[in-house]
């Protein structure tokens, strides 16, 4: 792709050592463009710019740079989209400081299309897990885009499904495009650099410093019209994510959880604060003025023995092998045999951790 020169000017002042949105819009504000803030450092004049930014911008403007730049996008198959570009999402104008430039490898088209962001924990539980893997294969399947950050936890669970599916998904990150984190999602980005879109504010080579994570997240909400959060404990970067989602006037949508659990406490307070509450795929969709297709629930036929586990296991809820075991007075040992089977059947789940939890998608006799 060909940039023009004022494009490239923009680029190279964004990559400015300690560059900010907010520095960058200051920069431009002042001199009212990269084309003058660069003819201001190179010209030994007292520009007023800190000394050490003014370093680090007359670096960014040499020819190494924009080679060395030009060269990571050529080789990636990457697009830099700056503002005022044709190919910067105008839902970035709902952004607090936007960022000057976004990188992106994929379908950049996508990042104008809108979508549901999916998210929640890192640490998040079998049932958190596989709602956000259902809602995501609900939105898949009916065309809607799945926006993560491509976490660990509940974002991983929700571009996957997505994927799987037949969906687009667009992944934010909180480093640079040539950085994996974490690690262990290395082939789930590649997927969906191949069937939607990776995108990052920062340059390529920037580490995944916690600064960055907040940032990321006002990305995340500024592409989506909705926002599902799905798990969330009291600390959670999720809301984060929420409350740029507030300032950007975008839907807030909720899965309600157990009240004993700690990672349904944000989702639980934000419904009771007037969040939409989301109770199944149907609910998901009606944001977006869809329906979603009714299919009966599978039926399973239980022995006795199974029927007394699942009256002993509250739906949504995970437990463990020694849990099961005092609530049926029978040993470990005695249950693990009648576990696996009933896991095999697809009766229960067993998530991370070994926490065993029911399969609600079916119905039993």
């Amino acid at each position: 792709m060909d940039y023009s020169t004022e494009e490239q000017l923009n680029i190279l002042l964004a990559s400015a050592a300690g560059m900010t949105a907010k520095r960058f819009d200051a920069l431009i504000a002042r001199f009212g463009s990269a084309r003058e803030v660069f003819r201001q450092v190179t010209a030994d004049a007292d520009a007023g710019i800190p000394a050490r930014l003014e370093q680090d911008i007359r670096r960014a403007g040499s020819r190494e740079q924009l080679k060395k730049l030009a060269d990571f996008l050529h080789a990636s198959n990457s697009y830099a989209a700056c503002m005022g570009s044709s190919l910067y999402p105008d839902c970035f104008a709902d952004i607090d400081q936007p960022p000057p430039v976004i990188f992106v490898q994929g379908d950049i088209s996508l990042l104008s299309r809108g979508g549901a962001a999916v998210i929640g924990s890192r640490h998040c539980t079998a049932y958190g897990r596989r709602t956000a893997a259902a809602m995501a294969k609900a939105l898949a399947e009916n065309g809607i885009t799945v926006i993560s950050g491509g976490a660990r936890g509940i974002d991983t669970a929700a571009l996957e499904s997505a994927l799987e599916n037949g969906g687009k998904a667009i992944a934010v990150l909180g480093c640079g495009l040539d950085v994996t984190y974490p690690n262990e999602n290395a082939a789930l980005f590649a997927s969906v650099r191949r069937s939607g879109a990776v995108v990052s504010e920062f340059m390529p080579g920037t580490p995944p410093y916690p600064s960055n994570f907040p940032r990321r997240n006002r990305i995340v909400s500024a592409l989506s019209d909705c926002v599902l959060v799905v798990e969330a404990g009291d600390r959670s970067g999720t809301l984060t994510t929420v409350r740029w989602a507030q300032e950007q006037g975008r839907e807030i949508a909720c899965i309600p959880g157990s009240i004993y659990s700690p990672q349904s406490a944000v989702p639980n307070r934000l419904i009771r604060d007037g969040a939409r509450m989301i109770t199944c795929e149907a609910d998901l969709l009606g944001v977006f003025g869809k329906t979603a297709a009714s299919a009966p629930r599978p039926v399973v036929k239980v022995s006795e023995q199974e029927r007394q586990i699942l009256a002993m296991l509250s739906p949504g809820e995970d437990f463990s092998l020694d849990e099961i075991s005092q609530r049926c007075n029978n040993s470990a040992g005695q249950l693990a045999s009648l576990l696996t089977m009933m896991e095999l059947r697809g009766i229960i789940l067993r998530g991370p951790g070994g926490l065993y939890s029911v399969n609600t998608q079916n119905e039993y006799q």
